[in-house]
């Protein structure tokens, strides 16, 4: 498998719920074979983007703000003060065996399992702030 073959499949694995044997027959290998790939490909990914600058999610200082701002406000004259939007991500899990660990993660309005995540883009699509695996939160009443 070549490293472009590699990348594409972590994104697509990282944009499916379907099993191992299905990414196997979109890329042409056995389950066994993905797996390992799969495995390859995160480890390298998670190192080579903690080692860029470029990858690293921080916040704007003030003057970076005012140029996103003066971005935004050029093309939507009403959003003068928006420097950034925010979108969630849900990205579903394995149950857990234990019943104390399931519960932290159960969603009982999709009955399935999830963590949730919360990112902050600036214009330019560079993610400026995020929260993993934020806690859920469910009216009871």
């Amino acid at each position: 498998m070549t490293a472009h073959q590699c990348l594409a499949l972590v994104l697509a694995w990282g944009r499916s719920a379907g099993p191992t044997s299905f990414l196997g027959l979109v890329f042409g290998a056995t389950a066994s074979v993905v797996s390992l790939f799969l495995r390859f490909g995160r480890r390298l990914l998670v190192k080579l983007l903690s080692t860029d600058i470029n990858a690293h999610v921080r916040l704007p200082d003030p003057v970076d703000v005012e140029g996103l701002q003066d971005s935004i406000s050029s093309k939507y004259p009403l959003l003068g003060s928006v420097y950034a939007v925010m979108d969630g991500l849900k990205l579903r899990l394995q149950a857990s065996g234990r019943s104390e660990i399931q519960n932290m993660f159960y969603n009982g309005w999709t009955h399935d399992h999830y963590v949730s995540n919360v990112f902050v883009f600036s214009p330019q699509g560079l993610i400026i702030a995020c929260t993993l695996n934020a806690p859920g939160w469910r009216r009871l009443t």
